[in-house]
């Protein structure tokens, strides 16, 4: 197994390729690993229980999307630095960017703390959920730091090819979590608490086997002493990439903390469904998120090594493939809807009907979240983080604004077409961009 890709030479296709599978078979068994606990939770614990954590999980991924955004900001450089051949600097990046990332998350995990009970509470989180929500958000906040190591790793490996080795150690996670959570949430008879320990014990060690490797395989992508420099220009480059890019995570999960407000009004059998649509949803998102990464990275090594026509080649035919299959997939996703809601909501009618209006609104037109997805990868790739950043608000904002006017009257199929109106005004915003800079 290649521990790194040179992708500033050879066929494209297959480069492509090399990077998004394994970002794929990555992104599925997260999903899965995500997805462990609320099975466990459904099949165990009491339904509120599940709604809880359906809340919950909105507050965790702005947490852990502001912490994978200072990661991709990161791995552009890296990547960058990397197919430039300027491995002293990548080393030095890597050291600037450990620092930096360590700070952010100790930050995130003290300012949630105190502030998360005000948070739940003005986004009219019913009352059976509140302590529920509150229990397991307290605990997942201890274990932060696991989260920006693990995704850190991540990211290294990526900005350099190898995604080969995140699928395999995710995927022994997805075993260490199935063990955990059910002991947790069954033998302990914690419920939503178990599934929140549950978690942090899986991430503590998938961290200390990610950190194992890097420092055993690949030890020359590892800092030393004589790569602690505060490099003036990487400082700059760390800050600017990051803090846009973690403003760009964030901005797009605080829209989504918007809609779950507009969601929370609707009673909990919406709720539920909702947070089960949502569920199964993210996993044809595997493509969208997966694709632009590859995108990305092709991309910034290309960009490193002055091929700007490689680069632009690497995403037009990124870019087709993603749009085909995910659009297929969401094809798939309509057909099934009733079908995959039955899995974490068993026979509970108002809530399937529910979660199955959202899908059928939003599955038609998910290509054009996948042109979202390719032309982020680009702009990421070439630097253009504000266009990334911008984008992403107009979408959120648009999804937000029109969630809370129309969830009250029209349910759930409100959230899907105003999820389909932001796309829209996202991919028209991209492309203005587009013949702006590159043509």
């Amino acid at each position: 197994m290649p521990r790194t890709l040179d992708m500033t030479e050879g066929n494209i296709l297959k480069q492509l390729l090399q990077v998004a599978l394994p970002l794929i078979v990555c992104d599925f068994i997260q999903q899965l690993y995500n997805t462990i606990d609320a099975f466990i939770l459904a099949q165990y614990a009491t339904a509120d229980s599940f709604a809880a954590l359906g809340i919950a999980e909105t507050f965790v991924n702005l947490f852990t999307f502001i912490l994978i955004g200072v990661c991709i900001g990161t791995s552009v450089i890296l990547a960058a630095e990397y197919g430039a051949r300027h491995y002293v600097f990548f080393r030095q990046e890597m050291f600037i960017s450990t620092c930096f990332g360590v700070g952010i998350t100790a930050f995130l995990a003290i300012f949630g703390y105190i502030f998360l009970k005000p948070s739940l509470v003005a986004l009219s989180t019913p009352d059976a959920l509140l302590p529920l929500t509150i229990k397991y958000l307290q605990i997942y906040l201890i274990g932060l730091i696991f989260t920006f190591l693990y995704n850190y790793g991540v990211s290294v490996l990526r900005s350099v090819g190898n995604t080969k080795t995140s699928a395999i150690i995710l995927f022994f996670s997805l075993f260490l979590k199935c063990g955990f959570s059910y002991f947790f949430i069954v033998f302990r008879n914690f419920g939503i608490a178990g599934a929140a320990y549950g978690t942090i014990c899986t991430q503590a060690f998938a961290t200390c086997i990610f950190l194992f490797y890097l420092k055993k395989m690949l030890p020359q992508l590892i800092f030393t002493r004589a790569d602690m420099v505060w490099n003036k220009e990487l400082v700059h480059e760390t800050i600017s990439y990051s803090v846009m890019t973690a403003l760009q995570q964030s901005s797009l999960y605080i829209g989504k903390i918007l809609v779950q407000n507009a969601v929370n009004g609707l009673g909990t059998a919406v709720i539920a469904g909702f947070a089960a649509a949502t569920r199964l949803e993210s996993f044809i998102n595997i493509l969208g998120n997966s694709g632009s990464a590859a995108i990305s990275t092709f991309v910034a090594q290309n960009r490193g090594a002055q091929k700007f026509d490689r680069a632009f080649h690497g995403f037009y035919k990124g870019a087709l493939m993603l749009c085909i299959f995910g659009q297929a997939l969401a094809g798939l996703l309509y057909v099934c809807a009733d079908k995959g809601l039955v899995f974490f909501l068993g026979n509970e009618a108002a809530s399937i009907s529910a979660g199955v209006n959202y899908l059928h609104a939003v599955c038609p037109l998910y290509v054009l979240s996948y042109v979202g997805s390719s032309c982020v990868g680009l702009f990421r790739g070439f630097g253009f983080m504000r266009v990334v950043f911008w984008g992403t608000s107009l979408q959120i904002a648009t999804r937000a604004i029109l969630a809370n006017l129309y969830a009250s009257q029209y349910g759930l199929p409100a959230i899907g077409y105003a999820t389909l109106f932001g796309w829209l005004l996202i991919v028209l915003y991209q492309a203005f961009m587009y013949y702006k800079n590159f043509k």
